[in-house]
């Protein structure tokens, strides 16, 4: 499962690889002129991969993270929260 920017900006990463993660955890911020958007993660997961670095600038879309999904997040729910980024 890979988490994106919403927008183009400065990404602000929250997490580190390997960190395990909850549904909502902020995973990264991403700031533009005076607005923050928090990057929430979309199910419980395990953060495989950091595909950015920190404080690097972001289009929307980039990806970002690529998280492994845990036993709890592998039900329907999950992918309603990834497509709602």
């Amino acid at each position: 499962m890979v988490v994106c920017a919403p927008f183009a900006g400065v990404v602000r990463l929250q997490v580190a690889e390997g960190e395990t993660i909850t549904a909502g955890t902020e995973v990264a911020v991403v700031e533009a002129v005076k607005l923050e958007a928090p990057v929430p993660a979309p199910c419980p997961a395990v953060v495989a991969e950091v595909l950015v670095e920190d404080f690097s600038d972001v289009s929307g879309g980039d990806e970002l993270l690529r998280l492994t999904p845990t036993q709890a997040g592998s039900g329907a729910g999950s992918q309603a929260g990834a497509d709602a980024r």
